[in-house]
């Protein structure tokens, strides 16, 4: 990471969704701590970029060699160079649970707290608690598609 990115916070709005087409790589020893994948950004799944990750980089991976074809992740990406990365989506529930690292004790108050959910538009399933707006309904927070209740 080039100076002075790696104390530099990053909204969810820098981020952009891209979901894995092909698993390349994973560089170790002498390759370094990465990844190698192509993906494409969710919005524009025809415009496919490969992308060399560092392990370092990603903000709530268990194990990159757990990044599999499919997989929604959340980029931020600087002239061509990933400065910050997190697990978005999985195929499974499974795979999810497995490749994201429990998140930290929220002080979210009284109440459940969902970990994930599944969009059946994404076909995945998402990490985190959908976007609720204001209207009573719950809304993917990858697609925006209204959720099934």
């Amino acid at each position: 990471m080039p100076e002075g990115d790696a104390s530099r916070a990053y909204t969810d709005e820098d981020f952009v969704t891209y979901v894995v087409t092909d698993v390349l790589n994973f560089g170790g020893f002498f390759g370094g701590e990465t990844v190698t994948l192509d993906a494409a950004p969710m919005s524009a799944p025809e415009k496919i970029s490969g992308f060399i990750i560092p392990e370092h980089v990603f903000e709530n991976l268990t194990q990159r060699h757990l990044i599999a074809k499919g997989m929604a992740l959340g980029l931020v990406v600087d002239n061509g160079e990933v400065r910050v990365a997190r697990v978005l989506g999985a195929p499974t529930r499974e795979q999810l649970k497995e490749i994201v690292k429990p998140p930290p004790q929220a002080d979210t108050g009284p109440g459940p707290r969902a970990l994930s959910y599944k969009c059946v538009h994404c076909n995945l399933w998402i990490v985190g608690m959908p976007d609720m707006p204001g209207d009573g309904a719950y809304y993917c927070r990858l697609c925006g598609s209204k959720l099934s209740s």
